[in-house]
């Protein structure tokens, strides 16, 4: 219950009063969008696609860190789902009002084809989840020239930059943000739960948040499809190895703890009630390790280190 406080005593993913907030919103339906309305084929169900094709993705289609995990929902010819995506989203815009995801964009941005979001990296997360799977909440950076199904949603931000894109990210790939998605998920990542997951908002120069988006965006930028985003965060792209991907991993989840103002104590009871039966030992060690770290190099207030060791619960010194 602590644990639980702690977290919600934070403000939510998406508060449309804050500095910045994403908003997302589904690209293609896999039912209603597979023609247009003069019957042009908007989605191709084939295995030998042609070289300009985009791929068009599905939930299983990415992981965490991983913007390509599986098999795709389909190819579509850029020629045609260009002009059908831009269309779709005047229509929205000019006709759903308040209820259109782009209520909030600008109208030069809505009505300029070259800001449709499937140029740009931009996050999806999988809205078919469950609270006993072993990750319920599982976003990615999806590459540009990919589209998604409904079942993906992606996020666009009505304010904010490529930072906060990472910083968003960092956090929603952790797992503190997922134990508490645990609490409500059953089946699906709905836009009402996903919009009020607790979210951490420090200043840009705050050296944690910095470093959420450093470690986020190194992982997110995995190759050269990354290029002009990763260098808008400013951080370098390509493959890690995985002993230094996991490492990251490991500090993000320790320096999200932080930023949420968790305990050692908390990050332990995170771990030990996370997942049935998980194999959590060697992960919780390893971050317990960098929360320690950042918690001596910022002499934070909330890892009360000395209140701790009296405790017992710390036993890394």
């Amino acid at each position: 219950v602590d644990v639980f406080d702690t977290l919600e005593g934070h403000t939510f993913i998406g508060d449309d009063s804050a500095e910045w907030y994403p908003v997302p919103y589904q690209e293609l339906n896999a039912t209603q969008d597979k023609k247009a309305d003069d019957g042009t084929r908007i989605m191709h169900m084939i295995e030998d696609p042609p070289d300009s094709y985009w791929p068009v993705y599905k939930g299983e289609s990415f992981n965490i860190w991983t913007p390509r995990a599986g098999s795709v929902y389909a190819w579509a010819d850029p020629d045609v789902l260009v002009d059908y995506m831009q269309d779709k989203r005047e229509g929205s815009y000019r006709y759903a009002g308040s209820r259109s995801p782009f209520s909030d964009m600008s109208e030069e941005w809505v009505y300029d084809e070259e800001t449709l979001p499937c140029f740009s990296p931009r996050i999806a997360f999988r809205d078919i989840a469950n609270r006993t799977n072993s990750r319920t909440v599982i976003p990615s950076l999806i590459p540009p020239k990919t589209v998604m199904v409904h079942n993906s949603p992606t996020l666009i931000f009505p304010q904010g930059y490529q930072e906060d894109e990472a910083y968003l990210l960092g956090v929603l790939s952790s797992i503190p943000l997922d134990w508490y998605a645990r609490r409500f998920v059953e089946v699906h990542v709905t836009f009402g739960i996903f919009n009020t997951l607790p979210l951490p908002r420090p200043g840009r120069e705050d050296r944690l948040r910095q470093r959420v988006v450093e470690l986020s965006g190194r992982l997110a930028a995995v190759d050269d499809r990354y290029a002009d985003w990763a260098d808008a965060v400013g951080v370098d792209y390509g493959p890690l190895d995985e002993d230094t991907k996991q490492e990251k991993i490991y500090e993000l989840d320790a320096v999200v703890a932080h930023l949420y103002g968790l305990s050692r104590e908390h990050v332990e009871v995170i771990f030990e009630t996370f997942h049935d039966g998980w194999d959590y030992e060697e992960r919780l060690e390893r971050v317990l390790d960098y929360y320690a770290d950042w918690a001596d190099r910022l002499d934070l207030s909330h890892a009360d280190r000395e209140a701790e060791r009296a405790a017992g619960t710390r036993d890394d010194d």
